[in-house]
């Protein structure tokens, strides 16, 4: 009920003009008449006496352009502006209201024989039930026709950020503690000062899913208003106050039209106190404004008005890892002094590391425990998925795009205990390792899929895996393995690539040892000029290509398709994306 409320709510404020007209013409009948009879009719209207072949002509073409207009927007998808369309609806209804239904006018018939019933001035009728017709089949049109799927097999996976409002969803174990927030924020009653809270984490943990969990969460509560604002998409330091009290005037305004007022005078006084260098160094903090009030007492002003509406304010800032440090302090000092507000809540996500490197980089003393001075709260995000969870999502997520064969396959490799239909070890390589949370398995699966439809009746499931993960991992020994493959791969024989050929295998530098560190492929890319890998990422990558081209020849493969596996020759180029020759099947 209160969502309804609140739809109705925000429509009546976004027309309300349009409902003030239609009201006074309505109630203030005669009034309106005047004004109608003093601007259009005498000075418009009058003048035109009689029906003329020209105004005939008129009629049609305009019933004609109307038509056109109606099929061009249907077909071209085309959506026409909202606020247009309510200004043609509403001045519709006043005209038929005086058209059929009171004696105030003469209208000037169409002297048409084929036209005898309508006035010229009903061109103004004609448009508004084109545009009534034109939404009434776009809505039977969206109802009819599937709506595509957010992650369609057939196109790629976006990385979309979600909110958990299932335990099903909540692979993180995050659901309980964002409900204790909520509790937290609404029971508080913080008067006199803002309350500032740390969602800290790394790329791609799940910060903007928390954001938006809390959000849709205190959507339900009444008395709490919301705000979500990015900083990334200010541009530049000196643009985010100018960004941040725009928006929050916009919300605050719905509540207090003198509120809005008072932040936008504000926040146009902080802008003509930043200095040359772009940052919000107040030149005369405590000098008076335009009515008397300084910066600090304007502040207070705004802070009181808040308090009196009742409500918690509670502001989301998101991406403060994306920007530079310049903008970085022009946030933290926005929540620290000029948004300090009453009754208002700050929930910020970013990455400690990150800002206390921008800290640093600005000269701030003590720049490890500047934050503590911010942020009254700081929740920190799991690192990492649990690694049985991780390769749970991963298996669920490749799945959605398989076969019934290929599905049979995945689960061989999401359990690879030995068994008569696979052989130990040749699951690898382990997920985990690699693809460490959410947003690594998103980039993985886009990877996968680029070449997926093309090769997928023709690749050995386990490699196309292993050589996508390599690819997003480690693109650089991708490229190097695919360019100089007769470089780093033998036969079993013990002859270099070669078409047509037997399996396979990396190639040994030294014959009379074995292991990673062995191959010529992890001694080529010790060559820190040419490549930027560290010693840890280069032993990695390494193991990945090994897991892939065994050294062991008596490894054998075994799952369904291993006769295309990326280790016969014949094969090989298919699991590159560098070679495009059609569809193989």
């Amino acid at each position: 009920m209160e969502i309804k409320i609140s739809i109705i709510s925000s429509f009546l404020k976004k027309y309300k003009f349009h409902f003030l007209l239609l009201l006074f013409s309505l109630i203030f009948e005669k009034k309106f008449l005047e004004i109608i009879n003093a601007t259009l009719v005498k000075h418009l209207f009058s003048s035109i006496e009689k029906s003329t072949t020209f105004l005939d002509v008129f009629f049609i073409l305009s019933v004609l352009l109307i038509l056109g207009l109606l099929i061009f927007f249907l077909f071209s998808n085309y959506h026409p502006s909202k606020t247009l369309t309510a200004w043609i609806i509403v001045t519709s209804i006043i005209y038929v209201k005086f058209r059929f239904f009171a004696n105030c006018f003469d209208f000037l018939k169409v002297e048409n024989r084929h036209l005898p019933s309508f006035a010229y001035s009903d061109i103004l009728l004609l448009l508004s039930i084109a545009i009534i017709i034109f939404y009434l089949i776009r809505e039977l049109t969206n109802h009819f026709i599937k709506t595509p799927k957010v992650n369609d097999p057939n196109g790629f996976y976006t990385d979309i950020p979600l909110t958990l409002l299932k335990k099903e969803d909540d692979i993180y174990n995050r659901l309980d503690f964002i409900e204790e927030l909520k509790n937290k924020i609404l029971a508080t009653n913080n008067t006199e000062k803002s309350f500032a809270i740390g969602v800290i984490g790394k790329w791609g943990d799940g910060k903007t899913t928390f954001l938006n969990t809390l959000e849709v969460l205190l959507k339900k509560e009444r008395k709490v208003i919301q705000l979500k604002f990015n900083p990334w998409m200010a541009g530049s330091a000196d643009k985010i106050i100018e960004l941040f009290f725009s928006d929050l005037s916009g919300v605050l305004g719905e509540f207090d039209g003198n509120l809005k007022n008072q932040i936008v005078k504000y926040s146009k006084e902080l802008i003509s106190s930043i200095d040359e260098s772009g940052l919000s160094i107040f030149k005369d903090l405590l000098g008076k404004g335009n009515d008397n009030l300084s910066l600090v007492e304007q502040n207070e002003a705004i802070s009181t008005s808040i308090k009196n509406l009742k409500a918690r304010l509670v502001i989301y800032i998101d991406d403060v890892d994306r920007l530079d440090k310049k903008e970085v302090l022009e946030v933290l000092r926005l929540i620290r002094n000029t948004a300090d507000f009453k009754n208002t809540f700050f929930i910020v996500a970013f990455d400690k590391t990150y800002l206390i490197e921008c800290l640093k980089k600005s000269d701030v003393s003590k720049s490890e425990t500047y934050l503590d001075k911010i942020f009254q709260l700081e929740y920190y995000l799991p690192v990492t998925l649990d690694e049985k969870a991780c390769e749970k999502i991963f298996f669920i997520e490749v799945a959605k795009y398989l076969d019934t064969d290929q599905k049979l396959v995945l689960q061989k490799i999401a359990n690879p205990e030995p068994s008569p239909f696979m052989r130990a070890n040749e699951a690898s390589p382990k997920i985990s390792m690699y693809l460490k949370n959410v947003r690594d398995i998103k980039r993985f699966l886009n990877v996968f899929l680029l070449n997926f439809e093309r090769v997928k009746h023709n690749i050995y499931l386990p490699d196309y895996i292993a050589i996508n993960i390599l690819r997003l991992k480690y693109p650089e020994v991708y490229l190097e393995l695919y360019n100089n493959t007769y470089k780093y791969l033998t036969t079993n024989k013990g002859e270099q690539f070669a078409i047509d050929t037997n399996e396979l295998t990396l190639n040994i530098s030294d014959p009379s040892s074995s292991g990673y560190s062995n191959t010529t492929l992890f001694k080529e890319l010790g060559n820190i000029d040419k490549y930027s890998l560290n010693e840890i990422t280069r032993e990695e990558s390494c193991k990945l290509v090994g897991s892939i081209f065994k050294n062991s020849t008596s490894f054998k493969r075994t799952l369904s398709n291993n006769h295309l596996s990326i280790i016969h020759p014949n094969s090989f180029n298919r699991y590159f994306d560098f070679y495009m020759e059609g569809r193989l099947d």
